[in-house]
């Protein structure tokens, strides 16, 4: 990336960052005892994160110096039980996502099953404020008024839903 392809806020953020590494630095350098040599690397994480460096030594110095330590340590049992470590971690995180995606999904059955139960509780309440017409019904059909038009009427609208769908 050139200086022209980044936006004004990205050059404003590097340059501040650049800053301060410089900064770092000279306070590094003063506190060590001579002959001792130091490298500093300020990134941001991820792919096209920016990276600043200072040293206090020479370029190739400190390429060599970083060549030994990665050497040093890439097959250092340290280092491969953080590399482990870090694979479980990941294991373990997409195991939690899993088990989120299955926690929500059960949580939605239990929404539809909550709906349902509310679903029936409304019903029953619909039947229990028809119950007394439908037994005006029974006792008059029980009494012999097999032809009240008007008691049958209202036993079935008891019992019907009502035409606008509500209970």
């Amino acid at each position: 990336m050139t200086d022209r392809d980044e936006s004004p806020g990205r050059r404003a953020l590097r340059l501040q960052t650049q800053a301060k590494t410089s900064e770092l630095g000279r306070a590094i350098a003063s506190l060590l005892p001579p002959l001792h040599g130091f490298a500093l690397f300020v990134f941001e994480f991820g792919a096209d994160g920016a990276m600043s460096y200072i040293s206090n030594g020479e370029r190739a110095s400190i390429a060599s110096a970083i060549e030994e330590w990665l050497a040093k340590t890439q097959g250092h049992p340290v280092a491969e039980e953080a590399r482990a470590l870090r694979e479980r971690l990941a294991a373990s995180e997409a195991e939690l996502a899993s088990t989120r995606r299955a926690y929500a999904s059960m949580r939605d059955g239990f929404t539809l099953a909550d709906e349902e139960r509310v679903a029936l509780r409304a019903e029953l309440a619909r039947v229990r404020e028809a119950l007394p017409a439908i037994i005006h019904f029974a006792r008059r059909w029980a009494e012999g008024d097999r032809n009240d038009s008007e008691a049958l009427e209202e036993w079935i609208a008891g019992l019907a839903p009502a035409k606008d769908g509500t209970p």
